[in-house]
């Protein structure tokens, strides 16, 4: 079951990793092309449609793994479900934001540009759709699926942007066109895999969606905090500062967390496994392996990360984002420390206590707040990096403090490997190198 485990794991990592490269490929063309006050440009609405998409999903993304893993939903009563979530919300979400935005713009002596808000804002039902039916074939059993779908979706974004932003005067706006050609699509995939396996209605189940909203609504309110967590800085620094900072300082957070593609490669796996687990103990001799794992191979990467920073960033980015090699040596202390409280909040979701989400993310944005406005008016890019690298340790040691309260494992048998780890590797290595994805 572990050997299992970790091969899924390192071909979610795989695909993830293929996939970042696709995404690391579209943010050099924007960077390259548009400069550092476009690229921030980009990043400010695509966050503000992520953030609209992630409320109108009603935490229905982690019910799609958690009930379906345990045969509480069937996978085409789901998918029907989440049809009507992203349809009755998504649509109407998006256009109360597009008609409040003005308001908010005068209010924050920002005006946005409207025609940029509304590309962005008609990205959200089909964003909500796409996070739904992933979540939705990773609970079926489908990772290699969810994975190869997440990848198709780069991938087009990538394809999509190099015409309209490469060869055609397509400019920002072209840029934020272009990730909705890649959502467009990558539903589609997505369909097509579930109507593969049988897992596709049109006629929603209300029994089925009140139990999916039961389990997702309390995950919900943590989802929403921990992604102001994750970009408020950056939505700060844009609202204090310039474009320009913000698009230099995305490049530093993109940077960083490509750490977080290993932890989340792992719980992509170990969600619907410790929902599965035949017994308790199974489920936390999985999670505690799976930790230690993910602890060194986080350091490592963030390591290697920071090692490299001067010379990849100038080559891939240039000169204009010099600015963000110190940041990302900051945030990277912080993502590295937040790694296996990632785990080991979703193993506690797993085990049916979902609102640990929000009370790590309610314990952590308390702390963001306060230091990002200490921090970014006075010290602009190294300011929003240190807030967010403190929120970080803090939120990572919290949430290893709650797995060993709750769930009895504590920090010896998470963190430090044991002999027996590393005969997983000779077993692993091969049958990854003979079916990679």
């Amino acid at each position: 079951m572990m050997k299992r485990g970790a091969l899924l794991s390192l071909q979610a990592f795989a695909a993830q990793a293929a996939g970042l490269a696709c995404g690391l490929a579209s943010g050099v063309v924007i960077a390259r092309c548009l400069g550092p006050a476009a690229k921030g440009a980009v990043a400010v609405y695509a966050l503000t449609a992520g953030f609209i998409a992630l409320a109108g999903n009603l935490g229905m993304g982690m019910a799609n793994v958690h009930l379906v893993a345990r045969g509480a939903v069937e996978p085409r009563r789901a998918w029907a479900n989440s049809l009507a979530v992203a349809a009755a919300l998504g649509i109407p979400l998006s256009a109360a934001a597009f008609f409040a935005a003005p308001l908010l713009g005068i209010a924050l002596r920002r005006p946005p540009d409207m025609g940029l808000l509304a590309i962005a804002l008609g990205s959200v039902p089909l964003l909500v759709l796409f996070d739904l039916q992933l979540n939705l074939l990773q609970g079926a059993g489908d990772i290699a699926g969810s994975n190869r779908s997440g990848l198709a979706r780069q991938a087009l974004r990538l394809a999509a942007l190099l015409p309209l932003v490469a060869l055609l005067p397509g400019g920002t706006a072209g840029a934020l066109w272009s990730a909705n050609i890649a959502l467009a699509g990558g539903n589609l995939w997505c369909l097509a895999l579930l109507r593969r396996r049988g897992a596709v209605s049109l006629a929603p189940d209300w029994p089925s969606l009140a139990r999916s909203l039961g389990y997702g609504l309390k995950t919900l309110p943590g989802q929403l905090v921990q992604f102001l967590n994750y970009r408020l800085d950056l939505l700060l620094l844009a609202l204090f500062w310039t474009n320009r900072e913000a698009g230099i300082y995305s490049v530093a957070v993109f940077m960083a967390e490509l750490v977080w593609y290993i932890p989340q490669a792992v719980i992509t796996v170990l969600l619907p496994r410790v929902s599965s687990a035949p017994t308790a103990q199974q489920g936390l001799a999985l999670t505690a392996r799976a930790i230690r794992h993910t602890v060194l191979w986080s350091a490592l990467c963030a390591a290697a990360l920071a090692a490299a920073a001067p010379m990849v960033i100038g080559l891939l980015y240039g000169p204009p984002f010099a600015e963000a090699v110190p940041a990302l040596w900051i945030l990277l202390l912080g993502i590295a420390a937040l790694a296996p409280g990632k785990l080991a909040v979703a193993h506690l979701a797993g085990a049916g206590r979902p609102q640990y989400y929000t009370y790590l993310a309610l314990t952590g944005i308390g702390l963001s707040v306060a230091l990002d406005l200490a921090l970014i008016p006075r010290f602009g890019i190294i300011g929003a990096a240190a807030a967010s690298a403190a929120a970080y340790a803090v939120s990572g040691a919290l949430a290893l403090y709650w797995l060993r309260a709750r769930a009895g494992i504590g920090l010896r048998r998470s963190l430090l490997l044991r002999r027996e780890d590393w005969s997983l590797y000779a077993d692993l290595v091969p049958q990854f190198i003979r079916d990679p994805l």
